[in-house]
């Protein structure tokens, strides 16, 4: 009786050991995917606040252009008349714009949720066209001009 005892509860022991390993290795599967998600979300974050910057400063340069187009289509809206400077303001304004619907149109994430290389390039694109558009400084991806204060 007691060796039959022993055997049942050493057999019990082994199930419940068993149990307890696929337990710690759902467990150990599940933290490995709330990092990756956790690591995910921080860089979807910090995509979308790099997109954020580089529309605020498309946003800024193309309202400031306007007025200036504007002006320039209520004198004269003969394309084919504009001196080079005028046409090169027309360029302007419409490469603004362009590269605000690229940005705009680029999703930030594939379908698994994690950030796109693609909209890294997009936004990496943007603010060199910007600059060429523009003559400024380059703005690094953190949203701060080059030896700019830092807030």
């Amino acid at each position: 009786m007691l060796v039959a005892t022993v055997g049942v509860l050493s057999w019990q022991g082994r199930r419940q050991r068993r149990k307890q390993r696929e337990t710690a290795d759902e467990l150990s599967r599940a933290e490995a995917d709330i990092t990756r998600a956790e690591q995910n979300t921080d860089a979807v974050i910090a995509r979308s606040r790099q997109v954020r910057a580089v529309l605020g400063d498309l946003h800024t340069e193309t309202d400031a252009q306007l007025p200036l187009l504007k002006a320039l289509v209520e004198s004269n809206d003969d394309y084919a008349t504009y001196s080079p400077p005028q046409r090169a303001q027309v360029a302007t304004v419409v490469g603004l714009v362009t590269t605000t619907l690229s940005i705009m149109s680029t999703p930030l994430t594939d379908e698994d949720g994690s950030v796109t290389d693609l909209s890294g390039q997009v936004v990496d694109d943007a603010r060199q066209r910007l600059q060429d558009l523009t003559g400024d400084d380059p703005v690094p991806a953190g949203g701060t001009p080059a030896g700019g204060p830092t807030s």
